[in-house]
């Protein structure tokens, strides 16, 4: 299979030597001193010349590996805040979405704790990318270690992406408790009159 080229703008790549990440427009591992070699016209790329950041974020690639490019500078991780609307406004279930499955339980049980709710909101908003960042790295890590170059591609693939599952899912239980706390609304109203007419009010 032809190697795919990393267009610029679109993201960075691993050294094929140590894995360490690869700003865009890198001649040479930072950490390695490896050579970058080019891949295609208009592209550069790392050993396989596989843009690996796309393959496993899948949907809105672009944004991401725009965002990734802030945590690391000149091939040093480095957390840098930045805003995520989907993170802030679905937390719980972005984090599902993009398979943080840890994150998405202690963010579940964190955002319970009534003083401190919205506070973690926030925070998803502004840790969200990076938090993703890290689950992404490790992961591709952990497949490069373990997986052959001609069957990379794929496990990427499986490995990131999305849970399509997620979107109605949430959209059935959201709507169930809209529904619940409208027929609660209703009820306590109900009882409030009931009650004022039982005792003459």
């Amino acid at each position: 299979m032809a190697p795919i080229r990393v267009l610029p703008g679109r993201g960075f790549m691993f050294c094929a030597k140590c894995g360490r990440d690869l700003p865009e427009g890198a001649a040479f591992c930072m950490n390695c001193g490896a050579p970058v070699k080019p891949d295609l016209p208009g592209g550069t790329a790392a050993g396989s010349g596989i843009d690996e950041i796309g393959l496993f974020v899948g949907k809105n690639s672009g944004y991401y590996s725009t965002a990734f490019r802030k945590f690391n500078i000149r091939g040093v991780e480095t957390f840098a805040p930045t805003w995520n609307w989907a993170a802030f406004l679905y937390n719980f279930w972005w984090m599902l979405y993009r398979k943080l499955y840890l994150w998405a339980l202690a963010w579940f049980f964190l955002t319970l704790i009534p003083i401190f709710g919205f506070a973690f909101w926030i925070a998803a908003g502004i840790t969200g990318n990076y938090l993703y960042y890290r689950h992404a790295t490790s992961k591709i890590r952990e497949a490069k270690s373990v997986q052959p170059p001609d069957q990379l591609t794929a496990v990427l693939v499986e490995l990131g992406g999305v849970n399509g599952w997620v979107i109605p899912v949430a959209v059935v239980v959201m709507t169930g408790f809209l529904l619940l706390a409208i027929l609660f609304g209703y009820g306590v109203g109900f009882f409030c009159s009931f009650a004022r007419k039982g005792v003459g009010i």
